[in-house]
């Protein structure tokens, strides 16, 4: 397989490879990334890193790029098919997320706070395009807006830096936004007092959505976090002592202290957040009844969680399929839909008012690939851990991209809810 002109000609001469997509080279990009799929035998785009470098960079001998793409397909196709983690109710989420804890691959990629992050129309816009394959997709986020630098290793190296920064940095736009939108910033100036207001972080992790709060609000407030992992909470209260934030504390998780049983008492906190946690639970409705109890009058509520579509019977075979899947791969008892949890919380319309409910999946569908990208770009953490995490690490990318076609064809969406407690 050789370059085609256009790419030819470029490499020949250090044309930057943003410059080469500039002048409309991504299409014969695209039939050499195509060819070397039918050279060998594949049809989908999951050659990732190996053929990226061959094609891009022209860095590996094509019978390496071939080799790894019948394994990859191989794969794919055999051993990937089904999840490896499913939920279990006797402490498979904390001892999940012990694992990921300790292992630090996840921190190391996604950083704190290890949610999705909100984009922009203009930030995304150049880089990503729902509907773009792969492959394409991960060559124009590689070399978008990198115009002056002098050769393609040089966009690698800068991009490495730049992309990876700003997949961070959308996590921190995306809890500013959702702050504002479920009216927090507004609450902490109307609730104001002498002492501090009480903020519970339901399903904290490692405490990147505590910290952001505790930063944002300063001393008006005193942020709590729970999670089950005990792992968690170590990693978290350690971030935390190194930021010298004094206005945040972290419960380590027990059999009375998960999102369905919580040990604090009735109307405990001003404001309650939870962010990604809801997937975990197994129980909507308790989820959610426990986080109203615990909030005090006039205190408002924040949930952000993954859901399913409400058309459940539209699905076609290989949606059913992708569902199941995702449940059974990162530990996932069910989904429920936006308009269920709506539901939910409108049905305690005594004690709750100003529901409102939104979907943010064109914000944070980017997310999915960005956090597989910051791994192609700076692999340094996985290379010298062996076979065993270079196994995870490729269930974690296949998982990833599985979530985002499930958020891009609308089999998931992702939920926003607010609501704020009626005073008495």
């Amino acid at each position: 397989m050789s370059l085609s002109p256009a790419a030819a000609l470029a490499a020949s001469l250090s044309v930057p490879m943003a410059q080469l997509l500039v002048c409309g080279s991504i299409k014969p990009l695209q039939r050499e990334i195509q060819a070397a799929l039918e050279y060998s035998g594949l049809h989908n785009m999951w050659l990732l890193i190996p053929l990226y470098l061959t094609v891009v960079h022209h860095h590996l001998p094509s019978l390496a790029v071939s080799a790894c793409a019948l394994a990859s397909k191989w794969a794919y196709q055999t051993l990937l098919q089904k999840g490896s983690r499913p939920y279990r109710p006797d402490g498979g989420v904390g001892d999940e997320y012990d694992k990921w804890t300790n292992d630090g691959l996840v921190e190391s990629f996604w950083g704190e706070h290890i949610h999705l992050g909100a984009y922009t129309t203009e930030e995304a816009k150049g880089w990503f395009h729902r509907d773009d394959g792969f492959i394409e997709s991960l060559v124009k986020c590689t070399c978008w807006n990198n115009k002056r630098c002098p050769d393609a290793c040089v966009i690698l190296v800068v991009a490495a830096s730049f992309r990876t920064t700003m997949f961070k940095e959308q996590k921190l736009t995306f809890v500013g936004e959702l702050l504002q939108w479920g009216g927090f910033d507004a609450a902490v100036k109307e609730l104001a007092k002498t002492e501090p207001l009480r903020i519970l972080d339901v399903g904290c992790g490692i405490g990147g959505s505590s910290r952001i709060m505790a930063k944002r609000y300063g001393k008006a407030v005193q942020v709590t976090g729970i999670t089950l992992s005990d792992a968690q909470v170590e990693r978290a209260t350690q971030i935390t002592k190194e930021a010298r934030l004094e206005n945040v504390t972290f419960r380590r998780g027990s059999p009375k202290m998960d999102a369905l049983q919580m040990e604090f008492p009735e109307e405990s906190f001003d404001l309650v957040w939870s962010c990604e946690c809801g997937e975990h639970v197994p129980d909507k409705e308790k989820y959610v009844e426990e986080m109203c109890r615990v909030l005090k009058p006039g205190g408002r509520l924040i949930i952000a969680t993954w859901c399913e579509t409400n058309e459940r019977k539209s699905l076609t075979k290989h949606q059913r399929w992708l569902l199941r899947f995702l449940y059974e791969e990162w530990s996932h008892p069910m989904f429920i839909s936006i308009e269920e949890y709506g539901d939910i919380l409108r049905k305690r319309r005594l004690s709750m008012q100003q529901v409102k409910s939104g979907d943010w999946t064109p914000q944070t569908l980017p997310s999915w690939r960005h956090s597989i990208f910051v791994g192609v770009w700076w692999p340094w953490p996985v290379v010298f851990r062996g076979p065993r995490v270079w196994w995870s690490t490729i269930r974690e990318i296949v998982t990833i991209e599985r979530m985002h076609e499930a958020f891009r064809d609308g089999v998931m969406q992702y939920g926003v809810f607010q609501a704020k407690k009626l005073n008495r």
